[in-house]
């Protein structure tokens, strides 16, 4: 998930429903222990300038078990 304004530093449409300024993406690449990964997400947005913030929100690990943010 992240968090963005458009130019006058306010909300962006980042194409969320419930909350003007926020909007996601997600990956399926799998990450091996000890390692690192990074991607690129489109942002489909009428007037976003600049995201401010980015941060997970779910993983899913191999063993079926999954992290939620709460």
């Amino acid at each position: 998930m992240w968090y963005g304004t458009n130019a006058f530093n306010e909300p962006a449409e980042l194409g969320n429903a419930v909350a003007r300024g926020f909007g996601s993406g997600f990956t399926d690449d799998e990450l091996k222990a000890g390692r690192s990964s990074n991607g690129t997400w489109n942002i489909l947005s009428s007037d976003g300038k600049k995201i401010k913030l980015a941060w997970p929100t779910e993983v899913s690990f191999t063993d079926g078990t999954t992290w939620k943010i709460k």
